[in-house]
């Protein structure tokens, strides 16, 4: 079995932003999360690439291109 939890550190590096950054995305409800203690966080990758969809593609840019291996 796949694992589908990306920590913080991992989605910020799929983005090309701080962890701090995908943590304020996630208080803010933009990304969801699975909360797991006071400072730690996991997401879903189903949930990463809705956010990818919603708010990179979305935008109409055209530019995006996400290929997912399993």
């Amino acid at each position: 079995m796949t694992n589908n939890f990306m920590t913080s550190k991992q989605v910020a590096e799929f983005f090309n932003v701080t962890p701090q950054t995908v943590n304020a995305w996630a208080r803010s409800g933009a990304l969801k999360s699975v909360q797991l203690g006071p400072k730690t966080r996991r997401f879903l990758l189903v949930d990463i690439l809705d956010y990818l969809h919603e708010r990179v593609i979305g935008e109409g840019n055209g530019q995006a291109v996400v290929e997912v291996v399993d």
